[in-house]
């Protein structure tokens, strides 16, 4: 099995790929080939070759048909994954240790890894600060937020006004012969 632990440890990193970007309402035990996608590329190799090859020769072996995800309950299905990715990685680096060294390499590069998730960037100009600062609005602008400083929406842009009157258009229902 993997070094410093065993099928349990990849298959609780394999459940904290699945957790990055998981819809609500989807099932944590349910690996989706995007959270495969990650995971190949977070841990295996950056290169296309590498994430081509494990996209097409590893998850549609090892994925459910009708679901089109990998049960993380079922420790068979998550062996027989690293199992054929340790195949498919030996085949594209050409290299010469066996499989088992392959996947025990394998097992621990995911086991050591945790999921990349980009940080939001801070602006370097510092735009953004004043941007969101309703206080030095003037003119039509300050009508568009609230007192808080949260946009009206709709209601801040537009003029509203009753379509009533002879025609679709006219605007000033009631001020005909007024002066």
């Amino acid at each position: 099995m993997a070094e410093g632990g065993d099928i349990n440890d990849v298959i609780a990193s394999f459940k904290k790929f699945n957790l990055v970007g998981l819809a609500k309402g989807k099932d944590p035990n349910k690996m989706t080939n995007q959270a495969w996608g990650k995971m190949v590329q977070d841990c295996i190799g950056k290169d296309t070759t590498t994430k081509q090859r494990m996209d097409s020769s590893v998850w549609p072996y090892v994925s459910d048909k009708a679901t089109k995800t990998l049960d993380l309950t079922n420790a068979a299905k998550c062996n027989e994954a690293l199992d054929r990715a340790a195949k498919v990685y030996k085949e594209i680096k050409k290299s010469k240790d066996s499989e088992e060294d392959i996947r025990k390499q394998l097992a621990a590069k995911i086991c050591s890894s945790n999921p990349d998730v980009k940080k939001v960037a801070q602006s370097s100009t510092g735009g953004v600060g004043r941007m969101t600062d309703t206080s030095g609005y003037t003119g039509a602008h300050k009508e568009r937020f609230d007192e808080s400083g949260k946009g009206k929406g709709a209601a801040g842009r537009e003029d509203k006004s009753e379509n009533t009157g002879y025609t679709g258009q006219y605007k000033g229902s009631g001020s005909y012969g007024k002066k």
